[in-house]
């Protein structure tokens, strides 16, 4: 029951995003696929096409996969207050912001499917691409709580994207590379950025905590 509860919040708060809403898919099934139908025809199904796979995918997939989440942050922490996340309880924030991600995700299974259909090592992507997204969504949580502002988060967002681009060495704390995926072991470090992911997550929301603690004592101090 929780969960249905906390999916149709989810698919609610993507809903009443109208217009904006439909940009994560657009950029899932119609950019992407027709930037690597480009390279399809140019050099047929093989290592070119497979990198443009992973080189598209890294540099849209992980971004897009919080535009849900930040349009109905924005809402939360910069509006008059969504109705949608004063409904939930006292954790009912970080699990509708995970649930709307989880729809992004799960919104991405068709693509990958035909995907792995040319390339078997694809599924391993697919985890990559998960594991970079969960990152993503952490950073962006922690920041938006830590600045209490979404339009001011987007700037170490930006930052860590364009490290990511621009950065001629690898590194642990950054995700994209068009090296493949060769097998489970090539995913250790992107476990680890998951996992770092989770802990900016848990992060964000008690930064989220205490400051509701904050606001709710000034307005009862107002009261009185």
């Amino acid at each position: 029951m929780l969960f249905k509860k906390y999916l149709s919040i989810g698919f609610a708060g993507i809903k009443a995003q109208h217009i904006f809403a439909f940009v994560p898919v657009v950029v899932a099934y119609v950019l992407i696929p027709l930037l690597n139908l480009l390279f399809l025809k140019k050099y047929g199904v093989g290592d070119d096409l497979y990198i443009s796979i992973i080189c598209f995918t890294q540099l849209l997939l992980p971004f897009f996969s919080v535009w849900w989440v930040f349009f109905m942050m924005r809402e939360y922490v910069e509006g008059a207050g969504s109705e949608l996340l004063y409904v939930c309880d006292k954790n009912g924030q970080i699990i509708t912001v995970v649930m709307t991600w989880l729809i992004y995700i799960i919104m991405l299974v068709p693509l990958y499917t035909v995907y792995f259909i040319c390339f078997r090592m694809m599924a391993l992507e697919f985890v990559r691409i998960i594991c970079e997204s969960l990152l993503m969504l952490g950073l962006l949580y922690i920041c938006i709580n830590l600045l209490n502002s979404t339009s001011l988060s987007v700037i170490p967002v930006f930052l860590y994207i364009i490290a990511n681009i621009s950065a001629k060495n690898e590194s642990v704390f950054l995700y994209y590379t068009l090296n493949e995926i060769s097998g489970v072991s090539s995913l250790k470090k992107y476990f680890i950025q998951a996992l770092f992911g989770a802990v900016m997550l848990l992060a964000g929301e008690i930064c989220s905590r205490i400051r509701r603690k904050v606001n709710w004592s000034l307005s009862d101090q107002t009261e009185k």
